[in-house]
């Protein structure tokens, strides 16, 4: 497989020139180059499909000049870093020396050795070139495989040790037919549920695979597709973005409280293999205020409205027979022999980044299930379990208790 490499650049007349003509020779030698000004096509999402290219690349070469750290190509450098991509700078202008210590400082890469850009392409300079990328290329995969072994070995210990324990059963008087289910361990590999909820920010930025753990970074990896140690296809986060993109009431950022679905991930991804899940729905339960840059806590209300906005979701689903979700191509998936949606689990949000108190999350997400689930059920939903997952069984007693003065029924 060619190894992939992604120019990262200010639109600026000079880097431009200079992006075009690596991309030439890159082609030429062999390699899979991606420069937004060739390999934009009419009709592209061109932020998606650009932070998607990063996360597949082997390398990334950044093309530094002057005031070159804009915000894309600070997005495109965090996006390679948070991935293990390993980025290659290279100088385009030495005009200004000072000026460009300060742009490599700026974008965290002042201590990552550069190379100058020869005008020539040079045979001896673009060999050099070529030399680094196999150099860092191979380092990229290397480092990436490292890290999904280790997580893979990781979610094995996981599996055994602490999931898909059904630690406690309730019930509501007068909806004696779902039951309301306390599970304890990794919300990505309980059994039993059709759909899984995934705590979101408002603009349903995933977090990356690389980053510390979180439910959201899990749902990411787990339900992409990898294979051979190596990122193919960014399942989950690509059809979220089509799913906004086509939907006419929808713009980012989402409003705090509303859901997004998607199919939960590809078809041979981890997270299917280890789970039941067919739906992933992504709740914007974390916001931001760039003007103070404080995180916004989910407020009671907009956690129970989340909860409605899922029951809203199964019922347009099953509407639908599950035929709602865009694929690669932009056209909708089909489904055989659809089952309706009897199931679905819930984590504790509301707290964490959105810095919330838990007990007052876990108490709204409850008031959510003992106002909306009657009501839905009412209306023609089949759901037969609900659950709340708790990572930590210390909480479970805490839990049980609360769930027994809100009146529910063990």
């Amino acid at each position: 497989m060619s190894l992939k490499v992604f120019i990262s650049h200010r639109n600026r007349d000079l880097s431009n020139a200079i992006a075009g003509a690596l991309h030439s020779k890159f082609k030429n030698l062999g390699f899979d180059p991606f420069f937004d000004k060739v390999d934009l096509r009419g009709g592209d999402t061109w932020d998606e499909k650009l932070i998607t290219r990063v996360q597949t690349s082997d390398v990334l070469i950044l093309l530094i000049e002057k005031e070159t750290d804009s915000t894309w190509v600070q997005r495109e450098v965090d996006t390679a870093r948070g991935i293990n991509v390993q980025i290659l700078p290279l100088v385009v202008s030495t005009e200004d020396y000072d000026a460009i210590q300060e742009v490599l400082k700026k974008l965290n890469l002042d201590k990552v050795q550069y190379i100058e850009y020869d005008p020539t392409l040079s045979d001896g300079y673009i060999q050099e070139v070529v030399s680094l990328i196999y150099s860092l290329g191979e380092k990229t995969q290397q480092t990436q495989r490292a890290w999904i072994r280790e997580r893979e070995r990781q979610n094995k210990i996981d599996f055994v040790h602490d999931n898909n324990k059904r630690a406690a059963s309730f019930t509501l008087p007068r909806i004696d037919n779902c039951e309301f289910v306390i599970a304890t361990g990794d919300a990505t590999q309980l059994k039993g549920y059709d759909v899984l909820v995934n705590s979101e920010n408002t603009y349903m930025q995933m977090a990356r695979f690389y980053e510390a753990d979180t439910l959201s970074r899990a749902v990411r990896y787990k339900g992409a597709y990898v294979t051979g140690g190596r990122l193919i296809e960014d399942s989950i986060q690509e059809q979220l973005y089509r799913q906004i993109k086509a939907d006419v009431h929808q713009s980012l950022p989402i409003v705090r409280g509303h859901v997004i679905a998607t199919e939960a991930g590809h078809k041979d991804c981890e997270l299917r293999k280890w789970s039941d899940y067919r739906y992933v729905f992504h709740a914007a339960a974390v916001d931001f205020d760039l003007e103070f840059r404080e995180i916004i806590p989910i407020s009671d209300h907009e956690i129970q409205e989340v909860i409605e906005n899922c029951y809203n979701i199964i019922q347009t689903i099953d509407s639908t027979h599950g035929e709602m979700f865009l694929d690669t191509d932009g056209n909708i998936t089909s489904v055989e022999d659809y089952e309706p949606i009897k199931s679905i689990v819930f984590p504790i949000f509301g707290t964490g980044h959105a810095k919330g108190g838990y007990l007052e999350a876990v108490k709204s997400i409850l008031m959510g299930f003992k106002k909306y689930t009657k009501k839905y059920i009412g209306a023609g939903l089949q759901l037969e379990r609900v659950g709340i997952c708790i990572y930590n069984h210390n909480d479970l007693m805490m839990i049980e208790q609360l769930m027994k003065e809100l009146d529910f029924k063990s």
